[in-house]
């Protein structure tokens, strides 16, 4: 259960880290790169790393869901745009 827990505050800090990164004025161009960055590590991540480090679907799933997922779902700071 805590492994979950771990997860999800490690994408969390990646994402924040990332978007405090890239400093956007008009277009949150931070929120595309992470979002574009997501959709390919998951899709790396469930269909060749997983397998073939040969882990378990039980951990395949949970680090995909958890620190993937909380990569490109957690919103850090959200943008005031004059």
């Amino acid at each position: 259960m805590k492994i979950i827990f771990i997860w999800g505050m490690l994408g969390g800090l990646l994402r924040l880290g990332i978007t405090d990164l890239i400093n956007y004025h008009v277009f949150p161009l931070a929120t595309l790169i992470i979002n574009l960055i997501g959709a390919c590590a998951l899709l790396f991540w469930n269909n060749y790393l997983g397998k073939r480090l040969k882990l378990s679907s039980m951990v395949i799933n949970s680090f995909g869901t958890e620190f993937i997922g909380s990569f490109t779902t957690f919103s850090g700071r959200t943008p005031i745009y004059n």
